[in-house]
């Protein structure tokens, strides 16, 4: 019987330009957006660069197992498990489970190619980034769900929400 990996997925909001942050953090506020987050990540194992940790308002995020993937050998992060290379990732993950991937751009791309899932949240607009998605090819993606336009209550911002898998 063949053992299973675990399951890599990436979840992000990008705008039409694929920007996804400015000065480290998110340029538009979707509070709808933040829940599926938080509905999709909780009770999973998420994976972000260290500055994305230091963006979090709330360190660690409850209900997951926080991982950080940083090139900086002496970087503590209380409530989190550092490691320093993808493969250190196969000593912390369960066969059947499903690793997010939740940012920054470098942590991505670096996980991009093994990713069976994308879980997009595509906002209608262009804003002034300064991080983007430049590897990101809809070409390598199947449409499994997508949401009708929504907006935002607060702030008018139009978005849908995409799952997508791998081709």
């Amino acid at each position: 019987m063949k053992q299973r990996k675990p399951e890599i997925a990436i979840i992000v909001a990008a705008d039409l330009g694929n920007g996804i942050g400015k000065d480290n953090a998110m340029p538009w506020h979707i509070s709808a957006d933040l829940k599926r987050f938080k509905e999709l990540t909780s009770g999973h194992t998420i994976i972000m660069g260290r500055k994305t940790w230091e963006s979090l308002p709330k360190k660690p995020l409850p209900k997951r197992k926080n991982i950080v993937i940083t090139r900086n050998k002496n970087f503590k992060a209380e409530g989190a498990t550092i490691i320093h290379s993808p493969d250190e990732l196969t000593q912390h993950a369960q066969k059947d489970e499903t690793l997010f991937i939740i940012g920054g751009a470098e942590i991505y791309q670096l996980f991009y190619p093994k990713a069976q899932k994308l879980f997009l949240t595509r906002v209608k607009d262009r804003f002034d980034c300064d991080t983007h998605l430049d590897f990101f090819n809809p070409k390598d993606w199947q449409t499994i769900y997508e949401s009708n336009l929504l907006s935002d209550e607060k702030t008018n911002t139009e978005y849908q929400f995409i799952n997508l898998k791998r081709r």
